[in-house]
C-alpha cells in the first residue's frame, strides 16, 4: 500500500492538518486537529473513530461498578459489560499499534512530531 493512502495533509492557516487511514481493515479516514502530529493524538483519534468519549466513560464506569459490587447486576449483564471492556481494550491496543505504524510512515514522508 502506498504511504499516501495512509497519510495525507494539507495546510490550515500555516499549520499542517493530517488525515490518517484508520487501519488496514478499514477504508475510512480521520482528520487530526491542525498542527497536531503525535502518538497520543493519533491514538485518541483512532479510538474516537469507534468509541465516543461518552461510550468509553460508560464502559469504564460499568466496569468499576462491577469491581466494587459484582452482585449489582445479573451474571448475563456482568458478562456483557466485561465483554464490552475487553472489546474496548482490544481496540485501544490496535490503535496504539496503528499509531506507531503511522508515525513511522509519517517520518518516511517527512512529517515531524507536532
Amino acid at each position: 500500500m502506498d504511504n499516501y493512502e495512509n497519510i495525507t495533509w494539507q495546510n490550515d492557516l500555516g499549520r499542517k492538518q493530517v488525515t490518517i487511514r484508520v487501519g488496514n481493515e478499514y477504508n475510512d479516514y480521520v482528520t487530526l486537529e491542525a498542527g497536531v502530529w503525535n502518538y497520543g493524538a493519533i491514538v485518541n483519534a483512532l479510538v474516537r473513530y469507534k468509541y465516543s468519549a461518552d461510550k468509553v466513560e460508560a464502559i469504564v464506569n460499568n466496569s468499576l461498578m462491577l469491581m466494587q459490587n459484582p452482585s449489582a447486576v445479573s451474571e448475563d449483564k456482568a458478562n456483557e459489560q466485561i465483554s464490552e471492556l475487553d472489546e474496548l481494550q482490544n481496540w485501544r491496543e490496535k490503535c496504539k499499534a496503528r499509531a506507531k505504524e503511522l508515525l513511522a510512515i509519517g517520518e518516511e514522508l517527512g512529517l515531524e512530531i507536532m
